[in-house]
């Protein structure tokens, strides 16, 4: 699990999404929504080498902005 609610808040246009890494392949976990701030289970986590949130444009992305990553966990 990962606490989601110690992000700040961002510009309408802008919102957090949550990515896996996957034996270098980012795979998106979704979106952060105002709603979503609090303990979530992940999928892939027993998998995935560490997870990631960036800040993407409102609706998400396909492709990880890494240069615009708030936080990396890194699990193995």
């Amino acid at each position: 699990m990962i606490d989601v609610v110690s992000l700040p808040e961002l510009p309408e246009e802008q919102c957090y999404q949550i990515w896996a890494d996957l034996q270098g392949e980012m795979v998106s976990l979704g979106i952060l929504n105002e709603t979503d701030r609090k303990l979530m289970n992940l999928p892939y986590a027993e998998n995935a080498l560490a997870l990631n949130i960036t800040i993407e444009p409102k609706g998400g992305n396909t492709v990880a902005s890494v240069e615009n990553s708030v936080a990396e966990i890194t699990l193995h």
